[in-house]
């Protein structure tokens, strides 16, 4: 046996035995951020994509870069050196994969290598000197493990060279493959959620997509229907709530599909703006998200709308609702226009026209009801002199049947073009006051459940907001959806926009700032990571 095939049977041993085992280990990372499967199908896929992919990586290095090199320089120490090297690195890069897959939900693209060349990547990447000091040493140490377990390796096939090496593995690994493709393909088309689930787990893996194959067999189900699981458990909140609710007072929420900052005057809409001059005007206030549904959901959940299919998946209520029903308080959700965003999270609210409204304070008027109620208006369609029109008959109506009482009156927007909407808060007993300081739709609900439910945890144990009225400043405001991320830098002055699978960063009014807005990224996954 000459050489060259000497050099290449070595190789393969140790790509598909010490290298895949080492591999194995490493990849393990990403199953912190999983969802523990629930079925034997599931496990299946898990384990023949583990193997199967891993496998492939491996089999393209050895390949494309290792057999190549070792064809042209077929010498011991030269396929020794080369072969640790490529394993190293291709396990040093699934690690750090992993590593900022469980702190960011990205795979390595073409978005974080854009920060790789900053003086401060390393600090934003949350990557210490002690971190660092601690993979250099363990990657030192697998390099001499490698290599003289490679030499051992190497001299035991010179003593008995007569086929050493045996191809069984990688027909192992293009089943493995060709199965966990065929287990996706099957899953997707028919819906399977517990499969389809699991393929954004693995960087770089693009499974296949049959449907219309599939569809002219009848076996393909709608992938609309397909609910996401995310990544792992959802903590929301972090810790038990502990909420009194002793004597609440009642919560009036007037929310408009869309309105932006500059629409809040007195020709556009004069009846809000006298109300606002009863109230709390926060001047500087942003919604949470770039659209209707989004924007709602910041606002309901108190949360980035990068958690909303862990929501949906597993039928997750918001807090304050949660809290309120505990306590007996009566919630009831009213609607103009089409469906509004609350059927999409909570589908087993019944959502009636505001027509139904005075029928509704009528009956606590007779009956002298004395819970407290929180009453959810979503406004949608019509001009704003419309709008404006409906705000005034709603409380028009609450005065006329003497529920205004005691009642909290939220008045804001899901949206607007530049996120910047009003938002008014009528609260009994405080002064109106305009207000200026970065406020956000994270904070409307954390704040009534604070000031005036007391509940004893911090804000962020259930949101990424704080109370509006303590005197804590937010730094640093974050609006996501599935593919824009907007994050405005109050202290800096900066708004950052990022498309993670654009690979696109742009920043407005200053410099980029990587260690801030890899803070924030961290803040959309915070609720992932048990604390």
């Amino acid at each position: 046996m000459n050489k060259k095939s000497f050099a290449l049977s070595w190789g393969r041993k140790m790509f598909f035995g010490l290298g895949w085992a080492l591999t194995s280990v490493v990849a393990l990372t990403y199953f912190q951020s999983m969802i523990i499967p629930q079925s034997a199908s599931s496990w299946m896929y898990v384990f023949t994509t583990f193997v199967g992919y891993y496998g492939v990586i491996l089999s393209l290095v050895y390949f494309l870069l290792y057999c190549p090199v070792v064809i042209l320089f077929p010498k011991y120490y030269v396929s020794r050196i080369w072969s640790i090297l490529l394993i190293l690195a291709v396990n040093l890069a699934i690690f750090f994969d992993g590593y900022l897959f469980s702190r960011y939900r990205f795979h390595l693209n073409s978005f974080l290598w854009n920060f790789v060349a900053d003086k401060n990547a390393l600090e934003a990447f949350g990557l210490s000197s002690i971190k660092l000091g601690l993979i250099s040493f363990v990657t030192t140490v697998m390099f001499f493990v490698l290599w003289f377990r490679g030499e051992r390796l190497w001299r035991s096939m010179q003593a008995r060279f007569s086929n050493p090496v045996k191809n069984w593995y990688l027909v192992f690994v293009v089943l493995c493959f060709l199965a966990s493709q065929g287990m996706y393909l099957y899953g997707a088309a028919k819906g399977t959620s517990a499969i389809y689930r699991l393929s954004e787990l693995f960087p770089l893996n693009f499974p296949l997509i049959g449907k219309e194959v599939l569809k002219e067999q009848g076996v393909t189900s709608d992938l609309s229907s397909v609910k996401k699981m995310g990544y792992k458990d959802f903590y929301y909140s972090e810790s038990v709530l502990n909420c009194p609710l002793r004597a609440p007072k009642n919560i009036l929420v007037i929310m408009l599909d869309k309105w932006s900052q500059d629409e809040l005057n007195a020709s556009s809409m004069p009846n809000v703006s006298h109300y606002g001059s009863h109230g709390l005007v926060f001047t500087n206030h942003y919604s949470g998200g770039m659209n209707k549904i989004d924007g709602y959901f910041s606002f309901l959940y108190s949360l980035s709308a990068t958690y909303s299919s862990s929501v949906r998946n597993q039928s997750v209520a918001p807090v304050f609702l949660t809290q309120a029903k505990k306590k007996k308080m009566d919630v009831s959700f009213f609607q103009t226009g089409g469906m509004s965003p609350v059927t999409k999270y909570l589908p087993e609210e019944k959502e009636i026209f505001t027509d139904y409204i005075e029928a509704n304070l009528i009956q606590r008027n007779e009956l002298l009801e004395a819970n407290p109620f929180m009453m959810h208006v979503f406004l949608e369609g019509g001009t704003l002199t419309d709008k404006d029109a409906q705000v005034k008959r709603i409380i028009d109506l609450f005065l006329k049947y003497r529920q205004i009482k005691d009642t909290i009156i939220v008045l804001t927007s899901a949206y607007s073009d530049q996120l910047k909407t009003p938002f008014i808060m009528i609260w009994p007993g405080k002064k109106p006051a305009i207000i200026s300081k970065l406020t956000s739709h994270y904070d409307i609900l954390p704040s009534i459940m604070l000031e005036d439910w007391k509940c004893k945890n911090r804000a962020s144990d259930f949101s990424l907001g704080k109370n509006v009225f303590s005197k804590e400043e937010t730094e640093r405001f974050v609006a996501a959806n599935d593919r824009t991320i907007k994050i405005l830098d109050a202290k800096n002055e900066t708004i950052t926009t990022i498309e993670p699978y654009q690979g696109s960063v742009t920043v407005e009014n200053g410099k980029r700032d990587v260690v801030s807005i890899m803070n924030s990224l961290n803040m959309l996954t915070r609720f992932y990571q048990r604390q």
